[in-house]
């Protein structure tokens, strides 16, 4: 569970983010571990919605439209990046425990979410 997490943001977000889009979370804002599992769990929430959207399209969608959809993943996995750099060493969510942030539960939800969405398309 932990390893999957920090995979995730360390490797893949939101009171502590603002509540805009996912691209538009103000990274050095984040001050703890929990912030930055609260990063990543607006980050996936965006990316499983794009998901979503990508399956009903189906496959005879017309590529303007698939192209709209990987159009938007673009910030949101740059977004990604900034916030697995920012969330090292003191910041990292190896160290939380469930009961610390209420967000991991979230994450792992998502995250299960996720496995399915990517199962379908």
């Amino acid at each position: 569970m932990r390893k999957e997490l920090c995979v995730f943001v360390l490797g893949a977000i939101l009171s502590s983010c603002g509540g805009g889009s996912a691209a538009d979370i103000d990274v050095k804002s984040i001050d703890s571990a929990c912030g930055c599992v609260k990063a990543a769990v607006k980050i996936m929430q965006e990316q499983n919605d794009l998901a979503k959207d990508m399956i009903a399209l189906g496959e005879d969608a017309p590529e303007e439209e698939k192209q709209k959809i990987e159009d938007a993943f673009t910030p949101l996995k740059e977004k990604q990046k900034e916030i697995e750099r920012h969330c090292r060493r003191d910041l990292s969510p190896r160290k939380l425990q469930e009961d610390e942030c209420a967000a991991i539960k979230k994450y792992e939800d998502l995250e299960d979410e996720q496995k399915e969405l990517r199962r379908k398309m």
